[in-house]
């Protein structure tokens, strides 16, 4: 818990998926995205951009922030994201451009570094997506 709000990346019935997975490297594991622990031991990276990386909460939920957190430990300099986005979702759709994917928030500018709070509006969400674009 933060400030009174739970994680609901680590809640039991949170899953985990995303469009592909780094080979070669079997630290880089989609499990990592929702575990708790951060570090590139911890992490995933995607195959190519651009990419995505989805999170089933199991039921609807009222969010109003997502956290992404990109090498907390300053090892790594060819990791930031520069361009992204966030939508949500109630029901899915495989294609963010179909059903009801709502974008919530997004970034353009400089690389991700350590941990960025994306606020916004509480909107009911069960499917939270971060869109990789550059």
């Amino acid at each position: 818990m933060r400030g009174g709000r739970r994680n609901l990346a680590l809640s039991p019935a949170a899953r985990a998926t995303a469009s592909s997975t780094l080979s070669g490297f079997a630290i880089h594991r989609v499990e990592h995205l929702h575990d708790g622990w951060f570090g590139n031991p911890a992490s995933w990276i995607a195959a190519q951009l651009p990419a995505w990386a989805e999170l089933d909460l199991g039921e609807v939920q009222r969010i109003g922030e997502v956290r992404l957190g990109n090498d907390h430990r300053g090892e790594y300099s060819d990791r930031g994201a520069t361009r992204l986005r966030i939508l949500t979702a109630t029901n899915h759709a495989a294609d963010s451009n179909a059903g009801n994917w709502r974008a919530v928030a997004h970034h353009d500018g400089e690389p991700l570094r350590s941990e960025k709070v994306f606020a916004f509006a509480p909107t009911p969400a069960r499917w939270v997506r971060v869109e990789l674009l550059a």
